[in-house]
Parts: structure tokens; C-alpha cells; sequence
């Protein structure tokens, strides 16, 4: 149930997912051609995670600092998976 926060926040759980690990989701696909996903807007996993319930402006805020601002990445995906490396 999107709203049983308890679904999530237990006494186990781990709030933030190992960066190098986690994918990099799109916030922003950027222009056409869609195949060119350089120019896409990524979000990490954990801002991706716990922004699909928590919308409000503190709550983004508050997930962006703990992962990164919203990013087009100079070789998309590809500069993530290399830093990780």
C-alpha cells in the first residue's frame, strides 16, 4: 500500500541503498531521438526510492541532499558506472 510507511520504515530498515549499486534512474528524458539518453536528467536510486511517496518540497530537498541533484551527466549513465569502478 503506497501510504502504510511502515511498509518500508521498519526497525530493520536500511534507509539508504548503496550508491554504486543502485541504478540511476531518468527524471527528464531530454529531446528527441529518446535513443540518445545523453542528455537525460538522472536521479539516484535513493532520491528515486523515497520520492515516489514523498513529494512535498523538504521531503526532495531532503532525499536530493542525501544522494545528488537532479543531473545530466556528460556521458549519461556511463560517468556513474565509471566513477563507481
Amino acid at each position: 500500500m503506497a501510504n502504510d510507511c511502515a511498509a518500508c520504515h521498519k526497525a530493520s530498515f536500511d534507509t539508504m541503498v548503496d550508491q554504486t549499486k543502485g541504478v540511476a534512474t531518468t527524471l527528464d528524458a531530454g529531446v528527441l531521438p529518446w535513443t540518445n539518453q545523453l542528455d537525460d536528467v538522472l536521479q539516484g536510486a535513493n532520491t528515486a526510492a523515497c520520492t515516489s511517496c514523498h513529494q512535498n518540497a523538504p521531503s526532495v530537498g531532503h532525499a536530493n541532499q542525501n544522494g545528488w541533484i537532479p543531473t545530466t551527466f556528460p556521458n549519461g549513465r556511463q560517468t556513474i558506472i565509471d566513477a563507481a569502478k
